[in-house]
């Protein structure tokens, strides 16, 4: 499914309250399609599709919101086994004109560093000091290749319902190349402007499952090649 959000997270939540209205959820699950990454250049963060590649590509996002807990688990197609390998989720939940960013990145040996950051007070390309979700966890699974992160549904403000967009990443040990796929989304990205998936809504504590297809009708939105390099300096620092 897509949207036409800018390449990344920071802006999520404007282009989310353009959508139309769904059936809601407290489910959502969406198979990715595999071989949809991009190479990213370390020089001037231009996109390359590159199909051979697994490492880091997205092939299922599941999201489950209920009164209490927002859980998202994300399954890649094969992860790093290099030491210094590296290997990012970062999933934006929004409504109206906030959002918040959930971020893992998981090294080989398991060492995770969290990443979120609440956008609410995000205007004319400047952020406020960001809110923490101090309660969020992370448990990764490298042998199934799942990231879980698990968050109280107050850090999404308890809202009625929230749409989701997402990334994945892959850097290998020798910090030489960088992959991204649109977890949401079967096309590669090819620039800033690509069009990224976003989910349906989904409804804090429905009862419902929600599986694609889903609504695609969107409002385009455009960001720069700052948010690229913002998560290719977290993947470095994973080294």
């Amino acid at each position: 499914m897509k949207s036409s959000v800018r390449m990344g997270m920071v802006a999520a939540g404007a282009a989310l309250a353009m959508l139309p209205t769904s059936a809601m959820a407290a489910t959502y699950d969406h198979a990715d399609a595999a071989g949809d990454t991009s190479v990213i250049s370390f020089t001037d963060f231009s996109m390359t599709p590159d199909p051979a590649n697994s490492l880091g590509d997205a092939t299922s996002v599941s999201v489950d919101y209920s009164k209490r807990t927002l859980t998202m688990v994300t399954t890649l197609a094969a992860v790093g086994t290099a030491d210094g390998d590296a290997q990012m989720v970062t999933l934006s939940a929004g409504k109206g004109k906030w959002s918040y960013e959930f971020g893992a990145f998981v090294a080989t040996d398991g060492t995770t560093t969290i990443v979120d950051r609440d956008f609410s007070a995000y205007k004319s390309g400047k952020l406020k000091r960001a809110v923490k979700c101090k309660k969020l966890r992370v448990k990764a699974d490298l042998t199934a290749g799942t990231i879980t992160m698990t968050a109280p549904s107050s850090c999404v403000r308890s809202a009625s319902s929230v749409r989701f967009t997402g990334f994945t990443g892959f850097m290998n040990a020798n910090a030489e190349q960088f992959w991204m796929d649109d977890a949401f989304s079967d096309v590669a990205l090819t620039d800033a402007s690509t069009e990224v998936g976003t989910s349906p809504a989904v409804a804090r504590g429905g009862t419902a499952v929600v599986t694609d297809p889903a609504p695609t009708t969107s409002t385009p939105m455009r960001r720069g090649k700052a948010d690229v390099a913002h998560l290719v300096r977290q993947l470095q620092r994973m080294r």
